[in-house]
């Protein structure tokens, strides 16, 4: 049995007894998520590419996207999970403002929605899985993501590791939701089958596409595959394209 010895004269420690007054967060984690959104500059090529404000006060729609983003990394799965960030002191001196209510985040995404697009869906009988356009503000969204592709690339060259190489990994992966307006995959369950393009060697989606359930990942991957190419920066080498879809 080990000699029983003080508790500071096993650890370079010093405890303090005194309380501490500073704000204390177990969520505090997120705010080296939110230091790389902001150092990538996406704020602004939100700003630039998705103005869908009517109001100039109220949340802006970087820190909209910004507290979606740190919901889906803390597990968040619907507006309603965005109380996993609110009352969170530590959190909003961070962030330098409160994360919005479940109502605001609804009313942001309903934003991406456009309902005379659904006018375009054939009926059954004559096609079964079709493929919507992306509304206006969702093709934004790519626009945002191309900007975003270029930054880090600019990041790779600035550390010396220019990328050369761009090899496109494509699928479909299959997203289970049991809303009533989602259709059957291949699996029998319910969901939707999203579309994915991601540069390998960098380690990044590049461009996706909202997909049914019922699509399946071979229909139609050209349109995704034309996005990839798009978000990809300029350069003046030959660029490699490898896909997969199953």
């Amino acid at each position: 049995m080990s000699a029983r010895l003080p508790l500071l004269h096993k650890t370079p420690f010093v405890l303090d007894e005194r309380p501490l007054h500073e704000a204390t967060s177990p969520q505090a984690g997120l705010l080296a998520i939110s230091r790389v959104y902001r150092s990538l500059a996406i704020p602004g090529l939100v700003a630039a590419n998705l103005p869908l404000r009517k109001r100039q006060r109220g949340f802006t729609e970087a820190q909209l996207i910004e507290s979606m983003v740190l919901l889906q990394s803390v597990g968040g799965e619907c507006p309603e999970d965005i109380h996993l960030l609110s009352k969170d002191a530590c959190l909003e001196r961070g962030l330098g403002y409160a994360p919005p209510k479940a109502t605001a985040v609804r009313e942001f995404l309903e934003r991406f929605h456009n309902r005379e697009l659904e006018k375009l869906r054939p009926e059954r009988e004559v096609q079964k899985s079709f493929i919507f356009p992306s509304s206006v503000p969702v093709a934004a969204l790519q626009e945002v993501q191309r900007g975003c592709v270029g930054r880090i690339a600019k990041l790779y060259e600035k550390q010396g590791q220019p990328q050369r190489i761009a090899t496109i990994d494509q699928d479909a992966t299959i997203i289970e939701s049991h809303k009533q307006a989602a259709y059957y995959h291949y699996e029998e369950g319910r969901g939707y089958q999203p579309m994915v393009a991601v540069w390998a060697e960098a380690d990044l989606v590049v461009a996706d596409e909202f997909r049914d359930g019922n699509v399946p990942a071979k229909q139609a991957p050209l349109t995704c595959a034309k996005l990839a190419f798009a978000a990809l920066p300029e350069n003046d080498y030959p660029t490699v394209f490898s896909g997969t879809s199953s």
